[in-house]
């Protein structure tokens, strides 16, 4: 059975400056989440929920005559743990993007098709990222280069499941964007792109291009 699957990348959007303060309330003013500023309430670990969200990749066939396909993938849930350290810089804790299952047709992974399951993208490390806020500590932007790790399986036609080593994406920018929405929700945008081929299976395939479009919220 041979193989040509799917991918994953990330980048993040991004901008502004601190004003003296940080954005902080007066003191003795109320701590309720949503009476703070964006940047006082990521002043502790928050996670935030994957909602719409997208990862891109294209597989190419290496055998048989070269043939490339670009699929977009629906992420199924996830989330998105995120802090603002004392001096506004933003650090992305963790990203666990579950992508769900790629079904490739006879015609594209011969002779019985291909049927890949557990696809997640996982951040590898805690990421700091270079970070601008705006004077009131209402909006974020920021930026980074990480590694991320794409976890996957197998399932054979009898449902057998054999996991796959993961694989290190290295060196995807990412670009980060954090506000508060008009309901009040605090809303975060990360996009991470790797270009070129990132992963080679023995001849058979290769991926590359990987784009991930992740928008989470709390």
């Amino acid at each position: 059975m041979r193989l040509k699957a799917f991918v994953v990348a990330v980048l993040l959007p991004g901008c502004a400056m601190f004003d003296d303060n940080g954005g902080q309330q007066p003191t003795g003013g109320p701590t309720h989440p949503g009476n703070q500023t964006v940047r006082q309430t990521l002043s502790e670990p928050r996670t935030m929920l994957l909602g719409s969200s997208t990862v891109e990749v294209t597989a190419h066939r290496m055998y048989g005559g070269a043939d490339s396909s670009t699929a977009t993938l629906d992420v199924k849930g996830g989330s998105i743990e995120v802090q603002a350290d004392t001096d506004g810089t933003l650090e992305l804790i963790s990203l666990n993007a579950e992508v769900g299952d790629i079904i490739l047709s006879p015609s594209a992974a011969p002779p019985d098709g291909l049927h890949l399951t557990n696809v997640k993208l996982e951040l590898a490390a805690d990421a700091v990222t270079t970070t601008s806020w705006t004077n009131d500590g209402s909006t974020a932007a920021a930026s980074a280069t990480v590694t991320l790790n794409l976890d996957w399986a197998i399932m054979t036609t009898d449902g057998t499941v054999i996991p796959l080593a993961p694989v290190r994406v290295k060196s995807v920018p990412i670009s980060v964007a954090v506000a508060r929405d008009a309901a009040g929700k605090i809303s975060l945008q990360f996009i991470g792109q790797r270009d070129g081929t990132f992963f080679e299976w023995t001849g058979q395939f290769s991926l590359s291009d990987l784009k991930a479009d992740l928008s989470a919220a709390m």
